[in-house]
């Protein structure tokens, strides 16, 4: 082969390459279209609380929810910095979800993330999500000290096939949520039970929704959404 000619080759098979690099590459950013941060205070089974940060967001990417990374979460005084990557990421639906929507969009984040000095810090966040190819979307926000109380504002009761919640009327804490967990304690679905739903219903129609249900919690969220009490795990059989 001359040598002009062999660098000819060389030129096109290098392009070739290149061009297929490329389209093998995702450009599509994944999307924040919601985004739930807030401070969670977490019944112990000793009754003790704790405090924890909770960050969800609903995740949705063109390339299929598969093409999930992680989500970093940066206070941006302090630098500190949570990761959540592929194995400390609890994935999820909800009843806000619909099914057309299932295979680009869950909801993704961990309610266990936790401060090294004990309480979560107040101020300016940056959370960022990332997909396998790299892409972020960063979005901002600012954590504002909540009014804390010392013990959770409601009753959650598992009686007779049933789930009760009870709440004073003047109770700031009126929507709550039902989470429903598998054996590993990973939650599988989260029913909204917004202010003035019925707070009470039997188990056997959330088992038949979802058969793999073994735990449950309740989580009642204020009406600014910075602050939420979440009940210890129960068992349902």
């Amino acid at each position: 082969m001359k040598k002009s000619v062999k660098k000819e080759w060389l030129k096109k098979t290098l392009f070739f390459l290149i061009a297929a690099l490329l389209l093998s590459c995702s450009f599509d950013k994944p999307e924040i279209p919601e985004l739930s941060v807030k401070i969670l205070k977490i019944e112990t089974n000793a009754g003790t609380i704790e405090e924890r940060l909770s960050v969800f967001l609903k995740y949705r990417d063109e390339n299929g929810r598969n093409d999930y990374s992680s989500i970093q979460l940066v206070h941006l005084e302090s630098g500190l910095t949570w990761v959540l990557n592929r194995e400390n990421t609890s994935f999820f639906s909800s009843s806000q979800l619909r099914a057309s929507d299932s295979e680009k969009t869950l909801w993704a984040g961990s309610n266990k993330i936790a401060s090294p000095f004990g309480q979560i810090p107040l101020g300016e966040y940056s959370v960022i999500l990332e997909d396998l190819s790299g892409n972020r979307t960063i979005k901002k926000l600012t954590l504002k000290e909540p009014k804390m109380l010392s013990s959770i504002p409601f009753v959650f009761l598992i009686q007779d096939g049933r789930w009760r919640i009870e709440t004073s009327d003047n109770s700031t804490f009126k929507t709550f949520f039902l989470i429903l967990l598998g054996a590993d304690k990973q939650p599988l679905f989260v029913q909204d039970l917004p202010e003035g739903s019925k707070l009470e219903d039997s188990i056997a129609s959330l088992l038949e929704k979802y058969p793999d249900t073994r735990y449950i919690q309740c989580m009642a969220q204020n009406a600014q959404g910075d602050t939420a009490y979440l009940t210890k795990y129960h068992s349902l059989y």
